[in-house]
């Protein structure tokens, strides 16, 4: 598993790596700020 995923990474290329990273980490933010926006 871990493997595949360290093929996949290195496949895109770091930038696309970083690209992804902050796609996920702006879709995290999104999902958080909705359950906030919920709770309250």
């Amino acid at each position: 598993m871990l493997g595949l995923l360290l093929f996949w990474l290195r496949c895109i290329g770091r930038g696309g790596v970083l690209r992804m990273l902050f796609v996920l980490l702006r879709s995290l933010g999104l999902g958080l700020g909705l359950v906030m926006l919920g709770r309250s």
